[in-house]
């Protein structure tokens, strides 16, 4: 039987939670429903600007994706979100969903003062060939689905060419340091973790900010 999406929420909400779901639940359900509303009117958009989906939760596995150190292959793993390609100038651009309430763009995640603190899509560049698709002028970002809907969109990173040579460079001397047993110290203040996990790992409790401000009396 079909029915509409209305109509399959409240299957899905009553299979998990029952006929008579508690008042939070009741209100989670009615903020993800606004968040894929927004979402799908974004959806609409970029379709109407030419784009399409190509590739949807593609995994690269085993030895499909080297990443070559010194010449000699680190076998890079992962699973990309979403790939899609203009139906006119045939450019890809490789998407990964950001859900958190921050709507930061990419080069606010990776990267801090110029350095590399995080290379997740530079690095998902090497994971396309085992996709069949050339990693050359593919664009990169994310697609943001954050509390506040009114921000709901695409966040493309503007990095170029040197920036993301940059960004191998720094992978190479993380897969030098492995290759040599060395992991460094633990950092601390420890990096924030995905805004999913913030709640778990405490990013947000009082003291955890106290670190940061370098330079002052520690007491």
């Amino acid at each position: 039987i079909s029915v509409g999406p209305e109509r399959n929420q409240v299957i899905v909400t009553r299979d998990i939670f029952g006929k008579r779901p508690l008042p939070a639940v009741r209100v989670q359900i009615e903020l993800i429903r606004a968040r894929l509303e927004s979402f799908a009117d974004w959806q609409a958009g970029w379709i109407a600007k030419g784009w399409l989906i190509k590739k949807v939760e593609e995994n690269v596995r085993d030895e499909q994706a080297p990443f070559l150190v010194d010449g000699e292959p680190m076998f890079l793993r992962g699973r990309i979100d979403r790939i899609d390609v203009h139906r006119e100038s045939g450019q890809y651009v490789v998407i990964d969903y950001k859900t958190g309430d921050s709507a930061k763009k990419p080069d606010q995640t990776h990267r801090k003062q110029d350095e590399w603190i995080d290379l997740q899509l530079p690095l998902y560049r090497y994971l396309l060939p085992a996709l069949e698709i050339e990693n050359e002028s593919v664009a990169l970002g994310y697609v943001v689905i954050p509390k506040d809907v009114s921000r709901t969109g695409e966040r493309l990173a503007d990095w170029t060419v040197d920036d993301l040579s940059s960004a191998d460079e720094t992978a190479k001397e993380v897969v030098r340091s492995i290759r040599r047993g060395e992991f460094g110290n633990m950092t601390l203040p420890p990096p924030a973790f995905f805004d999913e996990f913030a709640a778990i790992c405490q990013d947000n409790v009082f003291g955890m900010s106290l670190p940061e401000t370098e330079g002052e009396d520690e007491a």
